[in-house]
């Protein structure tokens, strides 16, 4: 999920649509006091993160960026010894 490049995007809309709505919700009905006062308080707080979030997968190239980030190069960071050695070591 979100540590998957091309979900980040649909994701962030899902996160800020329910939040942004509660909080909507919450606004219209008059604020009332409790439980849904003190979630409220912690969607609002949450609101300034989550819109960092939004900007850095909205932004222009973000996911293909970070699909690459993600998939390094196989030859890089596999080599000869440690494929034997996983091989070797694992059980099947």
């Amino acid at each position: 999920g979100a540590f998957d490049p091309d979900a980040r995007r649909p994701l962030s809309l899902v996160v800020t649509i329910s939040v942004a709505g509660f909080l909507w919700l919450f606004v219209t009905a008059g604020a009332p006091r409790g439980a849904l006062r003190t979630i409220a308080i912690v969607d609002a707080i949450g609101m300034v993160p989550l819109a960092w979030i939004l900007l850095q997968a909205w932004r222009p190239g973000a996911a293909s960026a970070r699909a690459k980030a993600a998939n390094p190069p196989v030859g890089r960071y596999l080599s000869r010894r440690r494929v034997s050695t996983w091989l070797t070591t694992s059980s099947c």
